[in-house]
């Protein structure tokens, strides 16, 4: 009865909605392989062309080492005397060194501190002063023409003013020394390519003080 109750398969119903995704799965084996050896280093690449020359550089100073103050070029400086006499007329002296030196002797000129040079008459046997052109400057601003060494007093204190009586602040040459009057404590030294001396004497015995400034120009 029931056989006989049984019909033939209907066909399939509408697919039914997706449904939601599962969860994710464990990672896998496997990972990232292993790093390479380095390669062997490539052949040097072809030299490039020269580049182009660069501009003259500024000019150095002071000049080349070992050379000579060039002509026109003024190197300045001070100098100075101290120390205390035992007596009247006692000598004292002191130099001073070029920085670079001359090529040729400078003239040298002593300028007092009122500006005129001292100088002793062989003519008429007296000291006498005058204004002296190549030494245009002043102990706070020292000057020079070309071809003279000019040295500037600033301070004189206890120093013998007639150049007479052995004399002011004066250089070492034998025009200014006098040694043909016979003093003997006037020496011989001179103006110099390198340098130049200075000479002064006591008025009396007590300490004494003279110094100043100096510029010298290449002729």
């Amino acid at each position: 009865m029931l056989k006989a109750l049984k019909g033939n398969a209907g066909t399939n119903g509408a697919a039914g909605a997706q449904g939601p995704a599962g969860p994710q799965g464990p990672a896998g084996p496997g990972g990232s392989g292993k790093e390479g050896a380095a390669g062997n280093e490539g052949p040097a690449g072809k030299e490039g062309p020269p580049g182009k020359n660069g501009k003259d550089g500024k000019e150095g100073s002071p000049w080349t080492a070992g050379g000579t103050l060039p002509s026109g070029k003024t190197e300045k400086g001070v100098w100075n005397i101290y120390g205390t006499a035992a007596t009247a007329n006692q000598h004292f002296g002191t130099s001073a060194s070029f920085v670079i030196p001359l090529a040729a002797e400078p003239a040298p000129h002593f300028i007092r501190a009122d500006g005129k040079e001292s100088f002793y008459n062989t003519v008429t046997k007296e000291e006498e002063e005058r204004t002296q052109p190549a030494c245009p400057g002043l102990a706070v601003e020292p000057a020079a023409t070309p071809g003279n060494l000019c040295v500037y007093d600033a301070r004189e204190e206890n120093t013998l003013k007639n150049l007479g009586s052995f004399g002011a602040p004066q250089f070492l040459v034998p025009v200014l020394c006098r040694t043909t009057e016979g003093f003997p404590n006037c020496f011989q030294g001179r103006v110099t390519l390198f340098g130049f001396g200075i000479d002064t004497w006591a008025a009396k015995a007590e300490e004494i003080t003279v110094s100043g400034t100096w510029a010298v120009t290449a002729e």
